[in-house]
């Protein structure tokens, strides 16, 4: 991409930066509306790559630069992977909503239910114009119908397992993964979640190797179902 496209990006993580710092804090917990060095108001700042409060320097959100290097590589993906317009904007504003999910999910398990809610609502739509205006139409269904699907066979573990199999906040986010990709088809649907479970299997055997995890150990899923979804991106391009 050239460097006008990449500033175009980089323009909008400041704002995924923000979203990160407000929805990182421990479940039940309010929305974090200062800094918790200063108590300098988040609203208004402009968050820089750095990922320090302007005023006191202390840690806010996501690490340094990796937020902004996750996003642009995101989006180059999904407007290389896309076939259509209005899709690639799909997928660009799934990234969007993912990059975040990705670092609160790293930093304190869980994937906050409007960041979720507004992937989904995004992808489908996007799809909803791309099957009116460049098609084909029967995607969008299957679109639906995988996000359905995945939905209902991944929440049955969820309420069975509890904490020791996937979160409701997985489910949900890979509600919108299957959305987005089920405009390719059922089996693109399927390999990102078995890419997500294999990596996440090998890095949980690995833990439990060198003794840094016990049996119970809950790992965040949502960083490796992020990851696959990158990954197939990637693939389709």
């Amino acid at each position: 991409m050239d460097r006008v496209q990449n500033a175009m990006l980089l323009a909008v993580t400041p704002g995924l930066r923000w979203l990160t710092a407000r929805f990182a804090v421990e479940p039940g917990a309010p929305v974090r509306t200062r800094c918790g060095g200063c108590g300098t108001p988040l609203a208004g700042r402009l968050f820089s790559p750095s990922g320090r409060c302007g005023d006191c320097g202390v840690m806010i959100g996501a690490p340094p630069y990796l937020l902004e290097l996750v996003t642009v590589t995101g989006a180059v993906l999904a407007v290389l992977a896309a076939p259509s317009v209005p899709i690639a904007l799909a997928a660009l504003w799934w990234v969007a909503c993912a990059v975040p999910l990705l670092f609160i999910d790293l930093r304190v398990h869980r994937l906050p239910d409007p960041l979720t809610g507004a992937a989904l609502a995004g992808v489908l739509l996007m799809e909803a114009v791309a099957a009116v205006t460049t098609g084909p139409p029967a995607a969008l269904g299957r679109a639906l119908l995988c996000a359905l699907a995945y939905g209902a066979l991944l929440l049955v573990p969820a309420l069975i397992l509890g904490p020791r199999g996937l979160g409701l906040g997985d489910v949900k986010l890979f509600v919108s993964i299957a959305a987005l990709f089920g405009w390719w088809g059922w089996s693109t649907v399927f390999t990102v979640l078995f890419l997500a479970f294999l990596a996440s299997g090998v890095v949980a055997a690995g833990l439990l190797v060198t003794r840094r995890a016990r049996r119970g150990t809950h790992i965040a899923m949502g960083p490796y179902l992020v990851g696959a979804a990158f990954t197939m991106l990637a693939l389709l391009a």
